[in-house]
């Protein structure tokens, strides 16, 4: 369900900021558009669903070896074949249900620029891009975890998310919709009778650089870096550094244990919420 979610925040994304930047410039319309994709992640940690770019994490238990390489390697290839499943199923859902054409399909048209950017970047580029996105979005989780509320797990998502998303970096999971949205409808207009030329036209793009959103340009130009980088923000940059700054035994049990009987002879509300968290986070992670 998780690509689902995600998908339904890059939907909601693409309508609530595609034609608000000719009014508001480009900097409001950045921060709409990132506060609306960040529906698609308070969908997944509410619902529990599984995202790739949050699993990464399971790093972090590897590392302290409360998890072998092989079961974390199985849980972050199916959780991203799942998410991909997902994601492309929406993208086909998307375009059936005729919403994107309407409004002289100034949501389809989006989808195919915001596409042919994706697919015309370099590798290193994307790369760097993915290792952005992951280090706010992990992040968001790690604030979500430690929030006493609902109001403040929102906006501990929300804001990191909006941050990313506005910024323009790269999310593996949100681009497994993005861009194949974008090459269905590129297709759609073809196989309409419409040429490269007149569809880049419509979209603003070079005729060049559309002929870069296919299925190659998904996969090897955006997908394969942007994954990489994602892995790296989230497992290196959040969960070893976190990990390593706050003692490399923080997660394990009987040093969590340890310390909420300290806080029990202590009898400190704060030191119990702060160990509360890091069980919290053990959980997320395990």
């Amino acid at each position: 369900m998780a690509g689902i979610f995600i998908s339904l925040g890059d939907l909601f994304m693409m309508t609530t900021a595609v034609g608000t930047k000719e009014f508001l410039g480009p900097g409001v319309a950045a921060l709409i558009g990132g506060i609306s994709f960040s529906v698609g992640l308070l969908l997944v940690v509410y619902y529990g669903a599984q995202l790739f770019t949050s699993n990464v994490l399971a790093a972090v238990p590897w590392g302290a070896k409360r998890l072998t390489f092989k079961d974390m390697m199985f849980n972050w290839i199916l959780v991203y074949i799942a998410n991909f499943a997902g994601s492309l199923f929406f993208a086909w859902f998307t375009i059936k249900t005729g919403l994107t054409f309407k409004n002289e399909a100034w949501i389809a048209n989006h989808f195919i620029a915001a596409g042919t950017a994706k697919t015309n970047l370099d590798f290193l580029a994307a790369l760097l891009s993915g290792i952005g996105t992951n280090i706010l979005v992990c992040m968001a989780v790690y604030m979500a975890v430690a929030a006493e509320d609902g109001a403040g797990k929102v906006l501990s998502i929300m804001m990191p998310v909006a941050a990313f998303v506005a910024i323009g970096f790269e999310h593996s999971i949100a681009n497994m919709y993005i861009i194949p949205s974008g090459i269905m409808h590129l297709q759609y207009y073809l196989d309409g009778g419409m040429g490269l030329a007149e569809v880049a036209h419509l979209t603003h793009v070079s005729v060049e650089a559309l002929k870069n959103l296919n299925w190659y340009g998904f996969l090897v130009t955006n997908e394969i870096p942007v994954t990489i980088g994602n892995i790296i923000g989230g497992a290196l940059f959040v969960g070893w550094l976190n990990w390593i700054c706050h003692g490399r035994d923080t997660h394990s049990d009987k040093t969590i244990q340890n310390r909420h009987d300290k806080t029990a002879r202590m009898g400190s509300k704060a030191q119990d919420a702060k160990h509360h968290q890091e069980r919290q986070l053990d959980e997320l992670v395990s």
